[in-house]
């Protein structure tokens, strides 16, 4: 690095820190992930963009508004400044776009740190969204299964990354605020949300009953079908960061596809299937 101590006062110049911290307003949910051994670039994805993607969407699909972030930043010594302002800027528009403010930040930079040479931890407070009362209980046999967007983009980018495929792909995900609130305004009685960061079929197993999936209607572009095939690997196993699985009841479907089809990053949601 050419500046071991550039990273704290960039961070707090180019994240916008508030402070003091907000009161929290109603019932609190907190999300909390680490993103460790994850390439700081794939393809043209930024490990800062997605990590801010990844928590805003998983408040999301619990149903609540993200209102506030902290990060901890673990930095080999040897990490370029570039490489460091790059992150930071990808974090600052992340947050910018997913209407999410920053309460704290803290770095750590070792001799020997993260194999990429960034390691990141998020904590995101969100507060849960009047109404909302979705969950797996309130799931029934009859209801329509949504995606509200292209599934394994995320995943495919890393994989081509290790096989030495060159691809370029928006890969880093997407704040998805604008599908739920616009579908929540429409159809207040969603019945579950899933994020399939582990997979569009991960997320589906993890829901414990029968379904009845049509897999040609689950949108997969030719990209992530050609990674796949290369891999030998199922689209459907890939990570996916930028879409939301929705579960509503079926005289519902119609207007809450329509909703999120008029959504930012909406338009390739598609019903893909039914509980059984």
């Amino acid at each position: 690095m050419d500046n071991p101590h550039i990273f704290s006062p960039l961070s707090r110049r180019q994240l916008r820190i508030t402070s003091p911290a907000p009161a929290i307003e109603g019932t609190p949910v907190v999300c909390t992930k680490l993103f460790a051994d994850t390439p700081v670039v794939f393809g043209d994805s930024n490990l800062g963009r997605l990590a801010v993607n990844v928590v805003t969407n998983t408040l999301l699909a619990a149903g609540a508004t993200p209102r506030w972030m902290g990060v901890s930043f673990t930095i080999d010594s040897d990490t370029p400044t570039s490489t460091i302002n790059a992150v930071a800027a990808a974090m600052q528009d992340a947050a910018i776009q997913a209407e999410i403010e920053w309460l704290t930040t803290d770095t750590a930079i070792l001799e020997s740190g993260p194999r990429y040479g960034i390691d990141l931890t998020l904590t995101a407070v969100g507060q849960l969204t009047d109404g909302f009362a979705g969950g797996m209980e309130c799931v029934h046999s009859g209801d329509t299964i949504i995606i509200t967007g292209q599934a394994g983009s995320y995943g495919a980018a890393l994989e081509a990354l290790r096989h030495n495929i060159t691809t370029i792909m928006n890969a880093d995900g997407a704040p998805l605020s604008d599908i739920v609130h616009n579908t929540l305004d429409v159809n207040p009685h969603i019945h579950a949300m899933l994020y399939p960061i582990g997979g569009v079929k991960q997320a589906l197993d993890s829901m414990h009953c029968r379904l009845n999936i049509q897999h040609d209607a689950i949108p997969v572009s030719d990209e992530v079908k050609a990674i796949a095939d290369i891999t030998g690997k199922d689209p459907l196993d890939f990570a996916t960061a930028d879409a939301l699985i929705m579960i509503v009841a079926a005289e519902d479907a119609d207007r809450t596809l329509a909703a999120i089809r008029r959504s930012a990053f909406g338009s390739e949601a598609a019903i893909i299937g039914h509980v059984g």
